[in-house]
């Protein structure tokens, strides 16, 4: 593997725990917030399984995540901020949160289906 592709994705995983601890301390848990803590903390599981694949494997999984997360920006924005159905009351935090869990689940398959 190239030297300065596991460089990159030590200093992506630094970026993305700070920004997640920092909101953590803070608590601006706002939409914008919510948004980079939980795909911080999917973005942490994603990096270090990177650390291990090729380069090639990286950069097919970086154009998936770009469409992905543009895709989520869109939906998250879509959604109202606060729900409004009583039994199930979906807001822009449960979206983000959904979104997240996807995120992580979809990225471990493309990268095990590029891998093997």
């Amino acid at each position: 593997m190239n030297y300065n592709h596991k460089k990159f994705l030590l200093l992506l995983i630094t970026l993305f725990l700070v920004a997640a601890i920092l909101i953590y301390i803070t608590k601006k848990f706002n939409s914008l917030g919510v948004f980079v803590f939980d795909f911080s903390l999917a973005f942490a599981v994603i990096f270090i399984t990177l650390m291990r694949v090729s380069k090639n494997i990286f950069v097919k999984w970086l154009k998936f995540a770009a469409i992905f997360l543009l895709l989520s920006v869109i939906i998250i924005l879509i959604t109202p901020e606060t729900g409004s159905d009583f039994i199930f009351s979906i807001d822009r935090k449960v979206v983000t949160f959904g979104l997240s869990v996807l995120f992580t689940i979809s990225s471990v398959i493309v990268i095990l289906s590029k891998k093997y």
